[in-house]
């Protein structure tokens, strides 16, 4: 972020054009540079989860696959896994809000929300008890996969 403020305020750069290029975000850059808020300003706040969030993107995209409908049921997911693995977040109870989804569905392009009524016809006559069985193991496989490393 100081480097795009240095670039803005130094007039080599647009605010939009440093923002693009080193990878900051244009409000926050503008706010910075318009004096509405410090240079230090959420310094030290973290992102939550950054270090999993492609992991979960990628987990989320392959039981889709499988049929499961996407929905918000997703923070659910993630506050269980936050406290099972004891990771430390800004979210109240480990529990991401309503933003954190938006803003997650927003960097993950190939997410978008889903439920069973908007799956093919195939997931919805999977009804077969050996079927399901199946799924549940390899969501299981899935879990384990996301989770290593991060216990």
């Amino acid at each position: 972020m100081k480097e795009a403020f240095n670039a803005v305020m130094g007039k080599k750069m647009s605010a939009y054009a440093a923002a693009k290029h080193l990878g900051v975000g244009h409000k926050a850059l503008w706010l910075r540079t318009t004096g509405k808020i410090s240079i230090n300003a959420h310094e030290d706040r973290s992102p939550g989860l950054p270090h999993i969030k492609q992991e979960m993107a990628n987990c989320i995209l392959l039981i889709a696959d499988w049929g499961w409908g996407f929905s918000a049921e997703v923070r659910d997911i993630v506050q269980d896994f936050v406290k099972t693995n004891e990771i430390k977040t800004q979210f109240a109870e480990g529990r991401p809000g309503e933003d954190w989804l938006q803003g997650f569905l927003q960097r993950h392009h190939k997410i978008s929300r889903r439920t069973t009524d908007h799956l093919s016809c195939g997931g919805k006559e999977a009804d077969d008890p050996e079927i399901i069985h199946h799924w549940f193991q390899l969501l299981q496989e899935v879990r384990k996969i996301c989770c290593e490393g991060h216990a």
